[in-house]
């Protein structure tokens, strides 16, 4: 009898449904959230800028051979970089000023390709990965070309020079046809003068045709012996914002306020039933003033000590460990206040609630894969997500970058958007549920 009694209480049946639910749902936001990468690398969008005003074709073949949605044009370097830096752009193909020239004069010369390594490790990944390839395939066609040119310029030479013997023997014979034409009768040379025009003519054509054939062969076996010659590294990779190698130091901004979020998710619950007790000693309006105070204390207080531990974990300089802290200690207050949204208004119900939206956080908080990466439901749920506006200034506050003006005011409002709700849900509801399991 005690186990069916145990069995059927409705804290066991709760506990099963939790467990079901929480199992499922967890499953398919990370599904649904990371199924679309690495193909949606295409919506990212890139630069290139070209500084050579003869590689115009170059440019054309290098865009349509690249798998991007949208390609920016310009010839301002430096504007491009500021746009990798604030991540308005993703990669910089730089093409210098006279590529093309140097090329065919057998000069060294690079293409550049800049990265922002301060980004998500599938960015940065499927970035360096693009670049092998397509280093490979541009350091392959100028050495190609490089070494075509060498193996050919002999021949070419060569054949020039037959050339111009066979036109001054061509001269001679026509100089020669000419005398023997003005020897004839009168009658007979505008006859024969016209023969001797179209059958030069027709030499001459034939004459080009063969030259032409010969110097397209000549470049054909060029070129299939400059195949099997090693490639000329014609590329260079440059990294803004390095980060260490290291799968930990990229996921570091994502995991560092994952583990502030659920710390303050477990925290805003202890003190949630804290703030239940006084409210009914002090008056809900007190005792509202006193939690907030304590999430204050608790974030400033938290923040300096845990930015200090994980900046002694992690291989980074204290350098902006005050700018860390402020960060770490908005995000905390946050933390805490968001969570508290669902326990004002459920009571303990809203704890397996909050988890189920830190999970949603996870993935949209962009900590894994970048906002364009994403399908359209949590693209807009970065807008409503902590953990999001956390995690870019961490990685730009721990590896470098810039903060959009766009993310300081969504940053800004959400704790400021947060903290107006709990107090207009203390003011207005006149008891808190508390959830009674038996």
């Amino acid at each position: 009898m005690h186990i069916k009694k145990f069995f059927c209480n409705s804290g066991t049946l709760v506990a099963f449904f939790i467990t079901i639910l929480l199992g499922s749902m967890v499953f398919w936001i990370y599904d649904s959230g990371y199924k679309n990468m690495p193909q949606n690398i295409k919506e990212l969008p890139i630069t290139i800028v070209n500084q050579d005003t003869d590689s115009k074709s170059f440019v054309r073949q290098l865009k349509s051979s690249l798998p991007f949605k949208h390609i920016n044009e310009t010839t301002d370097l430096k504007t491009a970089k500021k746009d990798l830096d604030t991540r308005e752009s993703y990669l910089i193909i730089n093409i210098p000023k006279h590529f093309s020239n140097d090329v065919v004069n057998d000069k060294s010369t690079k293409i550049h390709f800049y990265i922002n390594d301060s980004n998500q490790l599938s960015v940065v990944s499927s970035l360096n990965l693009l670049i092998t390839k397509l280093s490979n395939s541009i350091n392959n066609n100028i050495s190609v070309k490089k070494n075509t040119l060498k193996i050919a310029t002999p021949a070419l030479k060569q054949l020039q020079h037959n050339l111009k013997a066979q036109q001054l023997a061509a001269a001679t014979n026509i100089a020669t046809a000419k005398a023997q034409i003005a020897q004839a009768p009168s009658d007979q040379q505008e006859k024969l003068a016209a023969q001797l025009t179209a059958k030069v003519q027709k030499q001459q054509k034939e004459a080009k045709v063969h030259a032409l054939k010969q110097k397209a062969e000549i470049i054909k076996q060029s070129s299939h012996q400059a195949q099997k010659i090693s490639c000329t590294n014609a590329t260079e990779v440059h990294y803004q914002n390095r980060v260490k190698k290291g799968l930990n130091n990229y996921l570091a901004p994502l995991f560092i306020n994952l583990a502030l979020n659920l710390g303050a998710m477990i925290g805003a619950m202890v003190l949630y039933n804290i703030y239940l007790k006084f409210a009914d000693e002090f008056g809900k309006l007190e005792a509202f003033a006193y939690l907030e105070l304590a999430y204050v204390l608790f974030a400033v207080i938290g923040s300096i000590l845990l930015s200090a531990i994980n900046l002694k974990i992690l291989p980074i300089p204290f350098t902006n460990y005050f700018s860390i802290v402020l960060n770490h200690t908005l995000s905390l207050f946050l933390f805490y206040n968001f969570n508290t949204v669902l326990l004002l208004l459920f009571g303990q119900a809203g704890a397996p609630i909050n988890t189920i939206l830190t999970m949603i956080q996870v993935v949209s908080g962009t900590g894994a894969v970048p906002l364009l990466g994403l399908n359209k439901f949590f693209a807009f749920m970065h807008y409503l997500s902590p953990l999001y506006y956390a995690t870019q200034n961490d990685f730009n506050l721990l590896y470098g970058g810039i903060t959009s003006a766009q993310q300081k005011c969504g940053f800004s409002l959400l704790i400021i958007g947060t903290l107006c709700i709990n107090l207009l849900i203390v003011t207005i509801k006149h008891k808190q549920p508390v959830l009674n399991i038996g």
